[in-house]
């Protein structure tokens, strides 16, 4: 890209075009009553009895897939407002944090078909408020394997349905806490997106994601930067 076509590129970010409808066959789901749409605060403990609480954005079907969403070490659970809306597909898009930075808007996601609909599950890391103060490995490997124990157990949801995507701490905290609640819960983590792991929570990456590889194998996408540790 040369200098004189940054100001046109500019421009383009600037006004994203309205992104195209996803076109894919909507799952048939059960037909049981959705829970309301609105955001609802939820408690759970970490095995060290630790209380947390988080965000569950319930899907408009019942039962329904979740995701499970973590953050970066450089912000909260808030940096996912806008995606979790955007997969809850409720008509909550644009209204859960309007004073967030005005790319993180519905326009740049496309749309998913009418019937498409995730319950979403994110939380803040202990000591993370607008941003990790303190780096704490163990407690947040202990926070994201009780994120996945307390998905599982959200009215609405499909234990059997569970994803879990994050970046930075929360990319090798959405792997871990896969690999470890599969431990005792068999095959409920279906599949991970990470965006920049590092091995940050105490567990080596590439052994657990090979660990996730062995029959019944569970993907794992991996998304870095050149230079990423």
């Amino acid at each position: 890209v040369s200098q004189t076509d940054l100001p046109e590129q500019a421009e383009i970010l600037a006004s994203p075009t309205q992104a195209p409808e996803l076109t894919d066959t909507p799952i048939e789901e059960p037909s049981l009553e959705p829970l309301p749409a609105d955001p609802q605060n939820i408690e759970f403990i970490t095995k060290d009895g630790n209380k947390k609480v988080g965000i569950y954005y319930p899907a408009d079907v019942n039962p329904a897939p979740i995701v499970i969403l973590m953050h970066w070490a450089r912000g909260d659970e808030n940096d996912w407002a806008e995606i979790a809306a955007w997969l809850q597909n409720r008509g909550m898009a644009g209204t859960v944090d309007p004073g967030r930075e005005t790319w993180l808007n519905s326009s740049w996601f496309p749309r998913i078909p009418e019937g498409r609909s995730y319950g979403v599950l994110t939380f803040t890391f202990s000591g993370c408020n607008g941003g990790c103060s303190t780096f704490i490995p163990e407690q947040w490997l202990m926070e994201a394997e009780a994120a996945f124990e307390t998905a599982m157990n959200l009215e609405g949801v499909d234990p059997s349905r569970m994803v879990a995507i994050g970046a930075s701490i929360g990319a090798d905290g959405a792997l871990d806490g896969c690999f470890l609640h599969n431990q005792s819960y068999p095959d409920q983590c279906q599949g991970v997106l990470s965006l920049s792991p590092g091995s940050y929570l105490q567990m080596n990456y590439a052994t657990t994601v090979e660990s996730l590889s062995q029959d019944p194998a569970v993907p794992v996408w991996c998304l870095y930067a050149t230079g990423d540790g």
